[in-house]
């Protein structure tokens, strides 16, 4: 059975999925819209709850009329309409104590907790990046790394030396005081992040030619307000040949933004 306390939800979103042009129709046919509409959000969630309703949905079809005198029909199996695939983690740490640690975060004595929302709506992205260059090695730009999620799980879980940029309307240097419970700690951890302050718009990076084997420009882009190439061309410039380039932006037709 799929999680009870994610049904209310698929309810509400199905009923806004159907739209006001069915509120004129028969009953049965605003139920049948709404219950095909919760099946197919539930299989697009990327919960566990999500998951199994995908699985529930993938039912077996005839293709053929049937004949009753016969042999039973066999029909091949229907792939769900989505499966996510598992969340990486680090070697011997779960999903829940990555996300436990990241809830106690704190940057600049901000109370533990501020940063709770963000942590619920981009965790399985910041793993995700993280594992793109998991096994890469040496020098590694992340530009704007604050708030540190994804910066920890470099720090700790790569070989990568890191260098790390930030711009809050300001250029020079920037140290800023992170702690957080790491999993299985009993203590918190205090470090300092040091970053480079720069815009990326329309400064030169403050880096030679070929510095680095990989550079991080995650859910940037889509806050640019002038010409991007720029800094594509910046951060083509500080590469070394060969380089990667790790670019992420939001996702516009995730079901959430589908459904405003």
């Amino acid at each position: 059975m799929s999680d009870p306390t994610a049904k209310p939800n698929l309810r509400v979103k199905a009923r806004r999925l159907a739209g006001t042009s069915l509120r004129k129709s028969p009953a049965f046919i605003q139920r049948g819209a709404a219950k095909a509409s919760a099946q197919v959000i539930a299989a697009l969630e990327t919960t566990p709850a999500g998951r199994q309703a995908a699985a529930q949905v993938a039912t077996h079809l005839p293709t053929e009329p049937r004949d009753p005198n016969g042999p039973p029909r066999v029909a091949p199996p229907v792939e769900p309409v989505w499966v996510t695939p598992p969340v990486p983690t680090p070697a011997g740490l779960s999903f829940a104590e990555v996300e436990k640690a990241f809830r106690s975060w704190s940057v600049d004595g901000e109370p533990v907790g501020h940063l709770d929302h963000y942590v619920t709506d981009s965790q399985m992205r910041f793993l995700y990046t993280w594992n793109l260059v998991r096994d890469e090695r040496g020098s590694c730009l992340e530009l704007g790394a604050n708030p540190y999620f994804t910066t920890w799980l470099l720090d700790a879980y790569t070989d990568l030396d890191l260098s790390l940029a930030n711009y809050y309307g300001e250029r020079g240097e920037s140290t800023q005081q992170h702690s957080w419970l790491p999993p299985g700690a009993n203590e918190r951890v205090e470090t300092q992040r040091y970053s480079k302050l720069f815009n990326v718009e329309e400064d030169e990076f403050p880096y030679a030619d070929d510095s680095f084997d990989v550079v991080l420009f995650c859910e940037m882009l889509e806050h640019m307000l002038m010409d991007p190439m720029h800094t594509l061309r910046q951060i083509h410039r500080v590469l070394k040949p060969g380089g990667a380039l790790v670019l992420t932006t939001p996702n516009v037709a995730r079901i959430e933004n589908v459904l405003r």
